[in-house]
């Protein structure tokens, strides 16, 4: 039997019990008796953790035998690239000059990118292989400097959900200025609109783009239908109208091409965007 101390300095969190569940997860022999042993250690008492007078918080779990400190390494894993990263990310978005709100949106982006973390396999015989060595682990400290590819994993969420909330308030800005409603993200439901738009090329350059079931036809078949959106863009703006398409995520786009030409540079960008995105 050997005891392992699990750590923290810096994260307010409750190790015992994140270990807990990650443990309860696996419904194993071996992870129902560390569960059982697992105890939390408190500031300064001696014989404990190391450095436990600076520990936020610290879990001693005796392990007996490979069969538990396997169970144990993969709980640890999860712990560290699943319950960790909230303050990870919180940690990454801080320092933005963004209102509350603006950074309350872009946690929740990132943390909805990586609810599904990469986990190599062989990352928990490799936690595995540093408990048996040193017999305690400091979370942030292995989280950063021996999964460096879990901190990169959070790195590109958070800049893909800043990058998301940027080009929503952008397409915000731009519906304002066109006086229209903001819609290009969900309906009044709640819902994905991600149906097919409309983009027409028109003779004098510029480019309407439109809900295209609507702009057709009624449910009922009689005609055409209320739009849930029409924007017009001038003339050379090819930057704003993929800014717009990109954010309206449809499903395919109806491309109408009556520019005789003049709008070639945005018909052929529309039609790479799309293939890149694998859409019709």
């Amino acid at each position: 039997m050997q005891d392992y101390f699990v750590f923290t300095n810096e994260y307010e969190a409750n190790i015992v019990k994140l270990i807990k569940r990650r443990l309860a997860e696996q419904e194993t022999d071996a992870s129902k008796e560390l569960i059982g042993r697992i105890g939390c250690m408190e500031r300064g008492e001696s014989g404990s953790c190391p450095s436990a007078d600076q520990a936020k918080s610290c879990a001693v779990i005796a392990a007996d035998g490979e069969t538990e400190l396997d169970a144990l390494s993969l709980a640890l894993i999860r712990v560290l690239l699943i319950d960790l990263r909230y303050f990870e990310l919180a940690d990454m978005i801080a320092p933005l000059d963004e209102s509350h709100e603006t950074k309350r949106r872009i946690l929740e982006r990132a943390l909805d990118m990586t609810k599904e973390p990469r986990i190599p396999g062989c990352a928990a015989e490799a936690l595995k292989s540093y408990l048996y060595e040193s017999g305690s682990l400091n979370l942030e400290g292995y989280l950063r400097f021996r999964l460096r590819d879990g901190i990169e994993f959070f790195r590109a969420a958070f800049d893909s959900a800043y990058a998301e909330e940027y080009e929503a308030e952008l397409m915000n800005d731009l519906f304002s200025l066109f006086g229209l409603p903001f819609v290009s993200a969900s309906t009044q439901n709640g819902e994905q609109i991600g149906g097919a738009v409309l983009a027409v090329l028109n003779p004098d350059g510029s480019c309407t783009l439109s809900d295209a079931h609507n702009a057709y036809e009624r449910k009922d078949g009689g005609g055409a239908g209320t739009e849930h959106f029409r924007i017009e863009c001038a003339p050379g703006s090819i930057d704003g109208v993929l800014i717009l398409l990109r954010s309206l995520a449809p499903s395919c786009v109806r491309l109408v091409d009556l520019s005789l030409g003049k709008c070639d540079e945005l018909r052929r960008a529309i039609e790479e965007l799309f293939l890149q995105c694998g859409k019709d």
